[in-house]
């Protein structure tokens, strides 16, 4: 049997309101939690909300850093490409659009501390690519900081196709591949990584 409005809890009439509001009836007990109810899950709704897009941001952030051309194989890398050197970057140079989702940065300035494979000039100037995306979030290379650039020459600049911090063992792996390059196709050599 459904539940007319005289069996429904009315609240007390509030005792400092004026006789006006007094003479109206006042509003059932359930019809008032209804709007109540609403705001609650509304605010328990946004602050899920807000706890998710936190637990992602923090979990980016625990996620090693991804230099330019880090989709790129080391192994494709030494084999394709011209020169190979650590440089400590002292100028980032122009950034610019290159599509969506692309930023090039024309004019990297780069002093050359030791060459592994090829020969350039020092200080040399790059252009290099910095993909940012959903997918992929690749950051650009930080002044005074130590790289080992992947660079193709081309007559009118020098492309750097990959980056790798300048640590020990990053250096040690690429003198080793450069020593002894694999021999069939490149994508197929197991012990390679994306370091």
């Amino acid at each position: 049997m459904p539940a007319t409005d005289e069996s429904r809890p009315r609240l007390p009439p509030p005792s400092s309101c004026c006789k006006r509001c007094q003479s109206k009836p006042m509003k059932t007990l359930p019809r008032m939690r209804f709007p109540y109810f609403c705001a609650v899950c509304l605010l328990l709704g946004l602050g899920f909300a807000a706890q998710e897009i936190y637990s992602q941001d923090a979990s980016a952030l625990q996620q090693p850093i991804k230099l330019s051309g880090s989709e790129q194989t080391t192994v494709n890398m030494v084999l394709k490409c011209d020169v190979i050197f650590i440089g400590k970057v002292e100028e980032i140079g122009m950034p610019g659009l290159k599509s969506a989702g692309q930023s090039t940065y024309h004019g990297v300035r780069v002093r050359v501390s030791q060459l592994l494979k090829g020969s350039i000039d020092s200080p040399v100037l790059v252009s290099l690519r910095v993909t940012i995306g959903k997918r992929l979030q690749e950051v650009p290379p930080q002044i005074g900081k130590s790289y080992v650039f992947f660079v193709e020459k081309r007559p009118s600049e020098n492309i750097a196709r990959k980056l790798l911090d300048g640590t020990d063992v990053n250096i040690a792996k690429i003198k080793q591949l450069i020593a002894t390059p694999p021999i069939g196709n490149a994508n197929t050599f197991s012990a390679d990584s994306r370091a």
